[in-house]
């Protein structure tokens, strides 16, 4: 029975003389190469016989964008079995019982071949650089002045994509000086010198990048047709939209009109929706009932609840509700001020205290009534039981 070892091999062409060293080392525990599967998996299996492998750059094509066949004829005879084609580098594994002949010898034709092939990446890597700089660049001049921080919290494909981006910019902002460094240094001595170990990394880090595509696409379905842990609605127009009843919406951390001591009604307009991800379970209430004050009007109560797994991730949320400049049509501009003396760790209101938003150890929430003033010491003893219980 022939037993299999995985590897992880992410080497780009330029650091070709990294995934020799790779290999070389499998091969002495007894491993031969087998194949590399979605550009970064190595399968190896358990040899009872010595073992090579040769790392060669692709620069024998034909005029059909091939690789040669009499260059692969001439490996075969001297001993080795092709693998494959992995980003510009030929995989050779020598034949079971034999030891091949050398297929590179000349140091000064390889080098003149390496050199040939990756100085006009460069340009490349720094046009690519330079874009993510500028990028970055605008952001920080002009950010931005909505942010959303729901679909980032509650989205794992946007949580993935995040982490793609800051992956790609970590690479283009190391590789290019790096490249430029490497490739020097070999010109310096004149042939193709062994990369660093910090080579290895920064392909490791592009090569993840690349495989965060799969599941990026995946996740962005499954969140597209993600349905929310709990939906609950009651509209006066809508007869089928009659879920959200006092009792049922009770059962959720969110301030009503019942709590406050508000009129309230059956045919009220209410809606609650909950969602959860790794990062937070979330929990938004809307409801519409008759204003106490002025007949005819409506009065407008609103809770958003984040229970986050960190609490730096409910500082950070926060921070960034606080920074929002519009919500939704009902709401309008929010302009916070900071209050510090309601009890909470971190407290802001606006509006004479009609919005509260407030952070308690992990949960972060913004609750609003454009009826009361919920910094009274008991619309915030409700609050406290409410949303904090």
């Amino acid at each position: 029975m022939r037993h299999y070892h995985w590897g992880f091999f992410p080497y780009e062409a330029i650091n070709y003389k990294a995934a020799q060293n790779y290999l070389d080392r499998k091969a002495a525990k007894g491993l031969r190469l087998k194949r590399v599967y979605l550009g970064a998996f190595a399968q190896f299996e358990e040899v009872a016989f010595p073992t090579y492998h040769f790392v060669d750059l692709d620069i024998t094509r034909n005029d059909f964008n091939e690789p040669d066949r009499e260059y692969l004829q001439l490996c075969n005879d001297g001993g080795w079995d092709y693998l494959q084609n992995l980003r510009g580098m030929f995989l050779f594994c020598s034949k079971p019982d034999q030891k091949p002949t050398p297929i590179q010898s000349d140091k000064e034709i390889e080098w003149e071949q390496f050199w040939e092939i990756h100085r006009p990446k460069l340009s490349g890597t720094l046009i690519l650089l330079a874009s993510f700089t500028f990028l970055a660049a605008v952001l920080l001049i002009s950010p931005p002045k909505t942010w959303t921080i729901t679909p980032i919290l509650l989205s794992i494909s946007s949580l993935l994509c995040l982490l793609f981006w800051v992956l790609n910019l970590l690479y283009s902002l190391l590789e290019w000086p790096r490249s430029k460094w490497y490739l020097s240094k070999c010109k310096q001595v004149g042939q193709v010198i062994a990369p660093s170990s910090f080579a290895t990394v920064l392909d490791g880090i592009y090569r993840i990048s690349r495989l965060l595509v799969i599941p990026l696409l995946i996740l962005f379905l499954f969140d597209a047709f993600r349905s929310p842990t709990v939906e609950f609605h009651l509209d006066p127009f809508y007869s089928d939209h009659t879920t959200a009843t006092v009792e049922a919406c009770q059962k959720y951390p969110v301030v009503m009109a019942y709590d406050l001591g508000l009129p309230n009604q059956e045919d009220d307009y209410r809606h609650l929706i909950g969602r959860s991800s790794l990062l937070v379970d979330y929990t938004d209430y809307s409801e519409l009932t008759e204003s106490e004050s002025t007949q005819g009007d409506l009065c407008h109560i609103n809770t958003e609840r984040y229970d986050c797994s960190f609490e730096f991730l409910a500082k950070w949320a926060l921070q960034q509700r606080r920074r929002e400049t519009e919500n939704d049509f009902i709401w309008g501009a929010l302009e916070w001020e900071p209050a510090n003396d309601l009890g909470f760790d971190e407290s802001y209101i606006c509006r004479n205290g009609s919005y509260l938003l407030f952070r308690e150890g992990n949960i972060m929430a913004l609750v609003g009534c454009s009826e009361l003033d919920l910094t009274s010491s008991e619309n915030l003893a409700i609050i406290r039981n409410r949303i904090l219980a």
